[in-house]
């Protein structure tokens, strides 16, 4: 098992897996103020230290694809956390409901907050050999998702790349982030941090994610 690197920084991670986190939280609150529109909503900055590599996370997947996340061992699950004052309002554990590659998914139940979700640094560092990032996301009721990816040097909306809210509905979807549109934003060589959260969440809800894979 890979040894976690921890960081000193402003909030520090909180594990609320049942199996424990090691993966860095970011600095900033998911949103400051009034709720902003989905374009304009300012989530957390990671942390500047390097993130460490995940090739000793990545699995096998289908030809042309890498495999990042399947949650199949403990290692991809403890690769995702929370910030600490989203302590009490993110529940995340490895469940053996709704998975879609495999046995098992990680299931995030999101208690009401303006901007609830969680985090990773544990990425494959370069993207620019591949079209797409696909997720499949079990939802318990219609909701959105949000998608944020950072590279080396995002500090601010501006220098980070947010797939802005996107409607998902009660059953399986696939979410698709497009390379392209991510390169235009930050540097696919230097991919690293993302976050996946739901924006002005009024009631429990939960999402199961699975077979998060990047496709040629």
């Amino acid at each position: 098992m890979a040894k976690w690197m921890t960081f000193a920084m402003t909030a520090a991670l909180v594990c609320v897996l049942s199996l424990g986190v090691g993966c860095k939280p970011s600095e900033e609150p998911y949103a400051e103020g009034g709720a902003p529109s989905a374009e304009e909503a300012e989530t957390p900055a990671p942390a500047t230290e390097e993130a460490e590599p995940t090739e000793e996370v990545a699995v096998e997947a289908k030809p042309g694809e890498m495999m990042v996340f399947d949650f199949e061992s403990d290692e991809h699950a403890r690769c995702w956390g929370v910030e600490e004052e989203l302590a009490d309002r993110v529940e995340l554990s490895v469940s053996t409901d709704h998975a879609t590659q495999g046995k098992r998914s990680l299931k995030m139940v999101l208690k009401p907050h303006e901007w609830p979700g969680m985090n990773t640094t544990k990425l494959p560092r370069d993207w620019s050999a591949f079209k797409e990032l696909k997720f499949d996301v079990i939802a318990d009721r219609d909701a959105n998702i949000n998608v944020r990816i950072d590279d080396d040097d995002s500090t601010s909306y501006e220098t980070r790349y947010q797939l802005g809210s996107t409607d998902v509905f009660k059953g399986k979807n696939t979410v698709t982030v497009f390379t392209i549109d991510v390169g235009g934003r930050i540097d696919l060589k230097r991919i690293k941090a993302m976050y996946i959260f739901s924006g002005s969440v009024q009631e429990d809800l939960t999402f199961y994610i699975d077979n998060v894979r990047l496709v040629k």
